[in-house]
Parts: structure tokens; sequence; C-alpha cells
């Protein structure tokens, strides 16, 4: 059963820089929103997080957009702390925290 919403992420374009080819354009960051390195336990359950700054979005063509780091950028299998504390996996899935993704995490619940 899920108690979670679906909201798709729209990085702010005001005031943001581009750099972009045919397919993809890249847009800096606001502060505020990072990626979460999940830390797991000898269980597999997770038990705390990384949060590494977001410093650009990749957008796609279709409009889907990926987070860049200082140590890379990432494609698939990511969350997203938004300043607002709201977490959203690559699936566009919202949890209202970090809290909350890590209990639907921990009991089974996608």
């Amino acid at each position: 059963m899920k108690n979670h919403t679906v909201t798709t992420i729209k990085p702010s374009t005001k005031n943001a820089t581009y750099m972009s080819n045919k397919k993809t354009k890249t847009i800096t960051a606001l502060a505020g929103f990072f990626l979460i390195d999940p830390i797991r336990d000898e269980a597999n359950k997770v038990v705390d997080s990384v949060l590494i700054p977001i410093i650009a979005w990749t957008v796609r063509e279709n409009s889907y957009t990926t987070p860049i780091t200082i140590f890379s950028s990432k494609e698939d299998n990511f969350l997203i702390l938004t300043p607002d504390g709201r977490v959203f996996d690559e699936l566009e899935t919202e949890y209202p925290s970090i809290q909350h993704w890590i209990g639907f995490k921990n009991a089974g619940i996608e």
C-alpha cells in the first residue's frame, strides 16, 4: 500500500547558468539540494545517510533531470533531498523526509 504521492522535480532556471548540446542541458543547481547516499548495516537496512551537495542538473530532451555532484553525475537509483526536507527518488516518488524514506525502505514498502 502506497501512502506517498508522486511529484515531478522541476529545478528552477531563474538566474541559472546553462551549458548544453543538442540532447542535454546542464543547469547550475540552487543551494539546498543534496544527493542522499544511504548507509546500510549488515542486514541491508538503512541506518543513516550522507548528504552530498548537488552542484548542477542535467536535463535531457525528454525533460528527465538527473543530479550532478562534485564526485559524479547520477543517472539512476538516486535520492534527492530538497531545501524543504522532502525526498524524491529517480521515479519522482515523494517522501516527506529522510526518516520517512528510511522507514518505507526498511519496512520493504516500495
